[in-house]
């Protein structure tokens, strides 16, 4: 079932770098929305996930569940250039996808056909 999240992403100093960490959800993440007006620090997540992983997810620090009709209202604001990146279980790979993110919703509709 896809379950919808808006994830908090915590910054800290290694060097002269920032590592950029996200809490390890748990199921088949179909899509991630990076969130660029606040300069990341929120993601979108779209994830394929039983009420076990489900309960699990809502458990960590920084995780909470959205609405899909909030998820797709959402998007644009998270992502204008409407760039998505998506997890292939198969090849345990992220691919990037482009999609307009108002069409969040017709985008999940497809994957599910």
């Amino acid at each position: 079932m896809n379950r919808f999240y808006k994830v908090a992403i915590t910054k800290r100093p290694v060097g002269t770098a920032i590592e950029h960490r996200e809490p390890p959800v748990q199921g088949n993440i179909i899509v991630k929305v990076t969130d660029s007006t606040t300069a990341g620090d929120h993601k979108l997540l779209v994830v394929d996930a039983d009420d076990a992983q489900h309960t699990a997810n809502l458990r960590l620090p920084g995780v909470e569940e959205v609405e899909e009709v909030e998820a797709v209202k959402l998007a644009p604001k998270f992502q204008p250039k409407r760039a998505f990146t998506r997890f292939d279980p198969a090849s345990r790979k992220e691919e990037k996808t482009t999609v307009s993110a108002v069409d969040l919703k017709e985008f999940l509709e497809k994957r599910k056909k």
